[in-house]
């Protein structure tokens, strides 16, 4: 699976943990279950985030360094 295919996958997981979460509370689910999923959830968030950012970053990164080389030529 590609890098891309696998940050899809994970927000596919975020969307149906998110329903799984709205079950668990409608049927009044454990709260330590409904707590680990919740965690889980925002976890799964975090990282999404931290790889946009990344992605956000490296793309800057790449275009100041195309500018940097028009500079020189």
């Amino acid at each position: 699976m590609s890098v891309a295919g696998s940050i899809e996958a994970t927000r596919e997981l975020c969307v149906d943990l998110d329903n799984l979460i709205e079950l668990a509370k409608e049927s009044r689910a454990p709260i330590r279950a409904l707590s680990f999923i919740e965690r889980t959830r925002a976890d799964l968030r975090a990282y999404l985030d931290e790889i946009e950012r990344l992605v956000e970053l490296g793309l800057k990164a790449k275009g100041n360094r195309r500018t940097d080389e028009r500079e020189y030529l």
